[in-house]
């Protein structure tokens, strides 16, 4: 299911300001902010060779960190609107809505089977530019790692603010206008791609059994 990219007209002058106020300056520099976060702490001791189980916690305590960031940015990017009356309906708003905060963009294409897993395409992913690129292919990929479990965290506070509970996994993926998404893809893609492009997959807590 693609997002519908259509605008939907405010029901109200305010309503409409407290869109705009939402999506101009403090997008830009929400996302340069965001950026920067993600490259000082991903990055950090990111040669260190520790164990599976610290390297797990570190991805654990970025996960933490982003969903607090996901929780403020979704209360920035929904003032003004009316709550989301439908799991669907927070999926779309982190889409859209949260996306263009965050990110200055839209999600370039959403799909769900209809049975609580959603999976959001971003085919050039800003937010991870800068990520990588050390000349440390072991280095490299633990950073990806990390910069992903940032930003499934992020979308998972965010959804939570909508009043959705699940869980989220990021992966390197395929543009979607190519080959699709490829599960278990490896890491290497985001180090050769200047935006490289992102799934992130949603399944909400009643879909988890």
């Amino acid at each position: 299911m693609d997002v519908d990219r259509s605008q939907t007209s405010p029901s109200s002058a305010t309503n409409a300001q407290a869109r705009a106020n939402a999506r101009a300056a403090p997008a830009t520099v929400s996302e340069s902010a965001l950026r920067a976060v993600v490259t000082a702490l991903t990055t950090m001791n990111a040669r260190d060779s520790s164990s599976i189980d610290d390297e797990k916690g570190k991805l654990s305590e970025l996960a933490l960190v982003g969903e607090g960031i996901g929780g403020r940015a979704a209360e920035r990017a929904s003032r003004g609107l009316a709550p989301c009356a439908s799991e669907h309906d927070a999926v779309v708003r982190a889409c859209k809505e949260l996306w263009m905060f965050l990110h200055g963009k839209r999600i370039d294409k959403l799909k769900t089977n209809n049975k609580g897993v959603f999976v959001l395409h971003d085919d050039a992913f800003m937010a991870m530019r800068a990520v990588g690129g050390t000349g440390n292919e072991s280095s490299d990929e633990r950073i990806v790692a990390r910069a992903l479990a940032l930003h499934a965290g992020a979308l998972r506070g965010a959804l939570r603010a909508f009043g959705v509970e699940c869980d989220v996994v990021g992966e390197i993926s395929r543009s979607t206008s190519t080959q699709g998404v490829v599960s278990g893809a490896r890491a290497a893609p985001a180090l050769r791609a200047p935006a490289p492009a992102v799934a992130f997959s949603v399944t909400l807590a009643r879909a988890r059994a």
